[in-house]
């Protein structure tokens, strides 16, 4: 399996408001293939992650604040059915010290499903904003699973995404939990950068009359 680090940067109000907006696919991720998939924190409450993804896909929303909550609510991870590109969805962490509710338990649900599915490509999203601190803890946690050298996966490329305030943090991690844990021979893993948005004035006429488009930059 390779590791790709994809970092997205933000526009000043969304980092400025906590509302996650913009949303783009890595350039070969082929939506039409169901063997590429995005994985996304079951939460649709606010401008989150998941609802940018939704935006951007044309999702049916209720539909998928549903199948959200019945994660959170019943602690499972899933795919809902009916979704392109499917969609992995995985329960909100919320910092609880309970196996069941752990990030170990989540990667290794995840694992579990993809591999079921004969999944080749990941599009994993879930620290592509973040509002706090950098998630050490919980980010450690998650590569001592994934880069495991006895874990088996179907998983040929699998893409982080990573809020562009952290880059320098994931990819140093990356590389501490790879070489100095289990002495693998990993380096930094490449680094690609998502497409930019901008917010653009738009005034249709001589009057005072104007809004703000999100566009691509």
């Amino acid at each position: 399996m390779k590791f790709r680090i994809r970092v997205h940067t933000h526009t000043d109000v969304e980092i400025q408001m906590g509302h996650k907006i913009g949303f783009s696919f890595p350039n070969d991720f082929n939506r039409m293939n169901s063997s590429n998939v995005i994985s996304a924190t079951a939460n649709m409450h606010g401008y989150t992650i998941l609802n940018a993804i939704a935006t951007v896909c044309r999702w049916n929303t209720d539909a998928v604040k549903f199948y959200a909550d019945q994660c959170n609510t019943y602690n499972v991870v899933r795919i809902p059915p009916d979704f392109h590109p499917p969609v992995v969805l995985i329960p909100r962490t919320k910092g609880s010290k309970k196996w069941r509710k752990s990030p170990e338990n989540y990667i290794t649900a995840l694992l579990q499903h993809v591999n079921f599915l004969s999944i080749k490509k990941i599009h994993f999203t879930h620290y592509s904003f973040i509002r706090d601190v950098f998630p050490l803890d919980e980010i450690t946690r998650i590569f001592r699973i994934l880069l495991n050298p006895l874990i088996y996966t179907t998983l040929e490329d699998f893409i982080f995404e990573i809020d562009s305030r952290h880059e320098r943090q994931l990819a140093d991690l990356f590389v501490h939990v790879a070489k100095d844990l289990y002495k693998r021979g990993y380096g930094q893993p490449p680094i690609e950068y998502a497409r930019q948005f901008r917010w653009e004035r738009i005034t249709p006429d001589l009057n005072d009359l104007h809004w703000e488009e999100f566009k691509w930059d």
